[in-house]
């Protein structure tokens, strides 16, 4: 057996030169694997590979079943926060899709967009390269709820890129993210009222 990929990959394979399929097998092992990586990515930190796919093999006779030409490797659309490259929370889509729900993303999984300005929130929102002024409000939970719906409603314009399955799970997650920001302001509300 020969020298493991980031120590833990195996490459069974005879040749890979130009090979598609050991070119996104190496780069998803890189982001799991690589310290180097992911000092500068710091949100791979503790994503792992299924034990199948630390096998060239594996991953190619996946990959050869899936739509990927021209689409990137996504293992959060179908997972949500699980830190895991497998068949099942795996797909490929469209860079500008891939490009939309990572733009912004904190370590916890929620969206920036919302700052401090003179005593006012401002919620800003940017897709695809251009920003948006979205508001001044009083409470950043205010502020971030905008940018979660604008979130949202971006989703729904994307999935139409998108398979039918996949369209639907990337409506879902943003319509559950913009969900989460209003309930933010009824726990708030909730809070006061049992406080006074």
């Amino acid at each position: 057996m020969g020298k493991l990929l980031y120590g833990v990959g195996l490459n069974d394979a005879e040749s890979v030169v130009d090979c598609p399929y050991y070119k996104r097998w190496s780069q998803m092992l890189k982001r799991c694997y690589c310290k180097s990586y992911q000092n500068q990515n710091p949100r791979y930190v503790g994503v792992v590979v299924c034990n199948d796919w630390l096998t060239f093999s594996n991953f190619k006779a996946w990959m050869e079943k899936q739509d990927w030409q021209g689409k990137e490797l996504d293992k959060d659309l179908l997972s949500g926060l699980r830190k895991l490259y497998s068949p099942s929370t795996c797909c490929f889509i469209p860079k500008r899709v891939n490009k939309f729900m990572t733009h912004g993303q904190n370590e916890s999984g929620g969206f920036d967009g919302v700052s401090l300005n003179k005593g006012k929130f401002e919620a800003r929102f940017s897709v695809e390269g251009k920003s948006q002024y979205l508001g001044r409000f009083d409470t950043h939970q205010e502020a971030y709820r905008v940018v979660m719906f604008e979130r949202f409603s971006v989703a729904k314009r994307l999935a139409s890129d998108l398979s039918p399955e996949l369209g639907l799970a990337l409506i879902a997650k943003y319509q559950n993210l913009y969900n989460k920001s209003r309930d933010k302001d009824i726990d708030n509300i909730n809070r006061s009222l049992i406080l006074t």
